[in-house]
């Protein structure tokens, strides 16, 4: 049996009233525990595409560097053998009883940042046993969690379609242009002679791109790419 506190609460899926129960483990216990049901030839009952690299080691470089927090909790469901157990002070607040230890818990959404942070731990126990120390080191990281409880197969994947449809992610585009301006117009504080770049994207009218002077002259390129790009150098100025 496997006991962790949790929070009930109420939302609705498929139009009607269903609890969801959110809950704080540390990294290495949910990837102990978690599976994704990826479409592959040896499981062609998967209803998930294969993770891209490149997402999961930067995800894995952003947990291990200290960088990284990920607040948005990732999206499980326990098919069978789990309920909730209320406490004393509040039907609220209690316990998920998972009866049998070894029951999977199936990732419906955020399998990038699963597999991410597995890397990192994986990673990190490498150079654990490079460096020749017998006892591995936890990764100290937690990850916020929510819990469905019962949801067959055929639900599972219902709910993975109506979170990646109709739950849009938000454009980064203001932010990304507001993080390229702070990070050009420091390296203008260097260069008496150098143009402001927020104020020549200011005076193009550009709100979705950055304007990069190199040896070639102007060149356009979105803000998310070159932000992204950018942003390590940020980081090392500031440690400076």
């Amino acid at each position: 049996m496997y006991k962790i506190r949790a929070i009930r609460f109420r939302q609705r899926h498929d139009g009607k009233p269903v609890y969801l129960y959110l809950a704080v483990q540390p990294a290495e216990s949910v990837i102990a525990r978690k599976t994704i049901e990826v479409y592959t030839a040896d499981n062609p009952d998967g209803y998930q595409r294969r993770p891209e690299p490149p997402r999961v080691r930067a995800i894995s470089r952003y947990v291990l560097r200290g960088e990284g927090m990920l607040p948005t909790a990732l999206l499980l469901n326990i098919r069978e053998g789990a309920h909730y157990e209320p406490s004393k002070e509040h039907e609220d607040w209690g316990w998920l009883v998972i009866d049998d230890e070894q029951e999977l818990w199936r990732i419906i959404d955020s399998q990038h940042r699963a597999y991410g942070v597995e890397t990192a731990i994986d990673e990190r126990n490498t150079r654990i046993d490079k460096a020749k120390r017998k006892v591995p080191e936890p990764l100290e990281y937690d990850l916020p969690l929510v819990f469905c409880l019962g949801f067959p197969r055929d639900e599972e994947m219902e709910l993975f379609r109506i979170v990646n449809s109709k739950a849009r992610s938000v454009s980064t585009d203001l932010v990304s242009s507001l993080i390229f301006g702070k990070v050009m117009d420091e390296r203008a504080k260097d260069a008496p002679a150098a143009i402001k770049v927020s104020d020549l994207r200011k005076a193009a009218g550009i709100s979705v791109l950055a304007i990069v002077l190199d040896s070639m002259g102007l060149v356009l390129v979105s803000f998310g790419s070159f932000t992204s790009w950018m942003w390590p150098f940020q980081g090392s100025r500031s440690a400076r």
